[in-house]
């Protein structure tokens, strides 16, 4: 048993010299304290922008019994439902004009 105690000892001295901090010899300045903003400051702070919130549908896929999940934000949405009312005013006008 004091076979294994010294060595563990003697190691664990060296290793506590080692992670010792070691004493600054000049000062380290600290940094000045930033005087508070004010709220009359004249550039405004920008407000935090979050991330636009994601709406999930579940569609049919076609040929299948299956649905997915497709998700987007609102604004992709409402894009998607105005492209398909444009297709298909198209390709309805094309048919009455003989098209």
């Amino acid at each position: 048993m004091l076979a294994f105690a010294a060595p563990f000892a003697v190691m664990t001295l060296a290793l506590a010299q080692q992670a010792a901090p070691v004493p600054a010899t000049t000062p380290v300045p600290t940094p000045a304290p930033a005087a508070a903003p004010t709220l009359s400051s004249a550039a405004p702070v920008p407000a935090v922008t979050a991330e636009p919130e994601q709406v999930c549908r579940r569609q049919p896929i076609p040929g299948s019994r299956r649905t997915e999940r497709v998700c987007h934000t609102q604004a992709e949405w409402d894009l998607i439902r105005e492209n398909a009312r444009n297709n298909r005013d198209t390709a309805s006008n094309s048919q009455r004009n003989g098209g």
